[in-house]
């Protein structure tokens, strides 16, 4: 594996929805960075595991396991409470906000900020 691939920054993104990770992914994509998709948390533990991404974007609304206890999984475990994650979300409300932070998530966007090219979130 070349020095330059082992340097760039990975970031996994977690959504029910291909086609809204898909996009964020095409937003990340010129930025040289290198993008896993995961539509399930099942599918995005493996993927932690194995890729050790340096920052997580999960959807705050995950079907199936919230992106709360996702979120406590992975920052109770020693090899990857490091990695910074980031939950999207369209529910505006302070107690959202403070469920993930409060879960370990380092950062809490809205998705139509997502939507807007808001680069500077990503």
């Amino acid at each position: 594996m070349a020095l330059q691939s082992i340097l760039k920054r990975k970031i996994l993104v977690i959504d029910n929805n291909i086609d809204f990770a898909k996009y964020i992914q095409s937003l990340l994509k010129p930025h040289d960075i290198i993008t896993y998709i995961a539509t399930s948390s099942d599918q995005a533990i493996k993927i932690v595991q194995e890729k050790i991404p340096d920052c997580i974007l999960i959807d705050y609304m995950l079907p199936f396991s919230t992106a709360i206890s996702f979120t406590q999984k992975i920052k109770e475990d020693n090899l990857l409470k490091n990695i910074f994650i980031i939950h999207l979300t369209n529910n505006d409300t302070k107690e959202a906000h403070i469920n993930a932070l409060n879960a370990g998530a380092d950062d809490f966007i809205l998705n139509h900020h997502v939507r807007k090219k808001n680069k500077k979130y990503l």
